[in-house]
């Protein structure tokens, strides 16, 4: 009995609770962060629009990094496209793809310009061991004035001054020598086994140079990844903030996505001093020395299956280290043969022809002179 006078009681507390359950944990808060996010854009609507902010310089990218230890700076832009990279850089700094990379190595490494000179080297000694086979011709003429003592009885012109000229010729043919064939031989195998080692120090060099290509891509991907968790925690923390703001969160809450925050900047440090290392190690290989900018373009992804069954259709058809071997065993044997071959007899043509004539020298003549 009287429960009926208790009902509307009931219904106004059981629904004012509810009401207010959920006015506290969905309305309030989710009005909040929508106010929140309305200034904040507001906010950014009025900065964009101010004229100081308009004349203030624009900010450096995040995959920008400076190096004053070793004067380079790494563009680092990996996408389907690399317009928006391009934009990025200045006019003045050169973009390299992996292939211009490679090509620009291939023309300014040192080392590998030496043992391209050394090729020429070799073929010089080559044309130099021919010109041994080759005919040997000389000559020389001779002239002067004589004049002969009449007491022996047998002096030309009467014992009057004359001239004599004279000619010679002689000539010289190596027509077999053991020792000069070998020595034509022994200069085209070290021009064949140089041209393989630089064929070796290219194919090293491009590989290294690729190695350090994709380490810089990959320790850009690996800013930015934290750059982008960094944007992450900020807003987790600026969440968790207005969250303790209406009660919702702890202070410990706070300070873990702090602390969480705090760990991360200093993994971007360490990620930017990567990619600093890794930028001068790639300038170092691409011979880099009169720029201080760089920027490096390219992405990753699966390379088309034609492609990759060419490019291992070329690395199977030479085998450049077992080449250099079997060369350099040839050319140890004909140096030998050269050696021993020095001491054995050779077959040689030599003639020479000489002509020599008279004529009186009327000048000095003693009835010409009076």
């Amino acid at each position: 009995p009287g429960a009926e006078t208790r009902i509307p009681i009931a219904i106004a507390v059981i629904g004012g609770v509810l009401v207010s359950t959920v006015l506290t944990l969905f309305v309030v808060p989710s009005a909040h962060l929508i106010f929140s996010d309305f200034a904040d854009r507001l906010a950014r609507l009025r900065s964009r629009l101010s004229p100081e902010n308009s004349r203030r310089p624009a900010k450096p990218p995040a995959s920008t990094v400076a190096n004053p230890a070793v004067g380079l700076v790494l563009l680092a832009v990996y996408a389907p496209t690399f317009v928006s990279g391009a934009a990025l850089a200045s006019e003045k700094t050169p973009g390299f793809t992996l292939t211009e990379a490679l090509q620009h190595a291939l023309n300014h490494q040192p080392s590998l310009q030496s043992a391209k000179a050394k090729i020429s080297e070799s073929q010089a000694l080559e044309s130099l061991a021919w010109s041994q086979v080759l005919p040997q011709v000389a000559g020389s003429v001779t002239a002067n004035h004589r004049k002969d003592g009449v007491i022996t009885g047998s002096a030309l012109f009467g014992g009057d001054p004359y001239n004599r000229y004279g000619a010679e010729l002689s000539a010289s043919q190596l027509l077999f020598s053991w020792a000069a064939i070998r020595g034509i031989q022994l200069p085209k195998r070290d021009t064949v086994l140089r041209e393989i080692e630089v064929a070796l120090a290219e194919q090293e060099l491009e590989q290294r140079v690729a190695a350090a290509f994709f380490d810089v891509l990959l320790a850009d991907l690996k800013l930015q990844l934290l750059n982008t968790s960094r944007t992450v925690r900020r807003e987790s923390l600026r969440v968790t903030q207005m969250r303790q703001k209406i009660g919702r969160s702890q202070k410990i809450d706070v300070l873990q996505v702090q602390t969480a925050l705090a760990l991360l900047d200093a993994r971007i440090a360490q990620a930017g001093t990567e990619i600093q290392i890794k930028a001068a190690g790639l300038a170092e290989l691409m011979a880099l020395t009169d720029v201080s900018e760089i920027q490096v373009k390219g992405h990753f992804g699966f390379a088309p299956q034609e492609r990759v069954r060419d490019l291992a259709g070329r690395l199977k058809s030479r085998i450049l280290g077992l080449e250099r071997v079997q060369t350099a065993t040839e050319r140890l044997g004909i140096e030998r043969s050269a050696t021993l071959a020095m001491h054995y007899p050779e077959l040689r043509f030599v003639g020479g022809l000489s002509r020599q004539s008279y004529t009186k020298a009327d000048l000095f003549d003693g009835a010409a002179n009076a």
